[in-house]
């Protein structure tokens, strides 16, 4: 092991060159499993915002624009 020695405030101090790289690696490549499982509720959250969205235009235009009177959506 290689040495550097350095002298900081009158001390010498003796500190070790390390001879690796470090380098950075992106979350999806070091946890794939956990990647797709956070994939999936992301598309199932949004598949789920557009079904409440729809349905929630489709009554609240319904009800609104149509203007379908309440005796002919009743059971007679």
């Amino acid at each position: 092991m290689k040495w550097k020695v350095t002298e900081i405030g009158g001390q010498k101090l003796w500190i070790p060159e390390y001879e690796h790289k470090t380098e950075q690696v992106p979350f999806t490549e070091k946890h794939p499993f956990i990647a797709n499982i956070l994939q999936a509720e992301l598309i199932v959250a949004g598949l789920l915002t557009v079904w409440f969205l729809i349905t929630f235009s489709y009554h609240f235009g319904f009800f609104t624009y149509w203007e379908i009177p309440y005796t002919y959506l009743e059971i007679v």
